[in-house]
């Protein structure tokens, strides 16, 4: 089950492995989503709606959120989940992709009315 605000939750937490609060959490998407005009029922709506799915989602055994022990509101990404996202460049193959040389272009042909056959 994803949530509209997945991707800003698994960024935010990677960079803060240690946690973040829930009010911090929603601060980050709310100011990525605000205009100027909007009033305070955004950052409500954004706040009630992360703080439950992380909650739901710190209780599942294959989620990638945890909560951080003895802080309560405070959550944090899972270390095996991080590491699944780190992508290992070190052995790859650079000559795997043939580059084409460029083929001449073809003469252009003009047409002559005065020309024989």
């Amino acid at each position: 089950m994803n949530n509209a605000y997945y991707n800003q939750l698994i960024e935010l937490l990677t960079y803060k492995p240690e946690g973040m609060k829930v009010c911090n959490i929603a601060r980050c998407i709310y100011n990525s989503h605000c205009t100027l005009f909007d009033d305070g029922h955004l950052y409500r709506q954004i706040h009630s709606t992360v703080r439950q799915y992380l909650w739901k989602q710190s209780k599942l055994k294959n989620s990638p959120f945890k909560s951080v022990s003895n802080q309560w509101g405070v959550y944090a990404i899972k270390k095996s989940f991080v590491a699944q996202l780190e992508l290992c460049f070190d052995n790859w193959e650079y000559d795997v992709i043939e580059k084409r040389k460029p083929q001449p272009a073809p003469a252009p042909q003009m047409l002559n009315l005065f020309d024989s056959i």
